[in-house]
């Protein structure tokens, strides 16, 4: 893992600890490399990683349980 206080001094680095993005919470960087990628809490209580692209743009908006609820919701009555 590359080092935390390097990634911080980055131009590119956007500190976003803590900031909601649909239903994962931001909780610190997992690794850098073209772009932060950050690993998250989801509301469910799964962790997983995302970029800070994919978080900003909303491409990313779970740890992959929102779109099985919602598939679930399609087939039952």
């Amino acid at each position: 893992m590359s080092d935390e206080k390097s990634i911080r001094r980055s131009h590119r680095f956007k500190d976003v600890t803590g900031q909601k993005f649909n239903r994962l919470t931001a909780i610190r960087v997992h690794h850098f490399s073209r772009c932060a990628n950050w690993l998250c809490l989801c509301d469910c209580g799964k962790e997983t990683v995302a970029t800070i692209d994919s978080l900003t743009t909303g491409h990313t908006k779970s740890c992959g349980c929102w779109k099985i609820e919602n598939l679930k919701s399609l087939y039952t009555t």
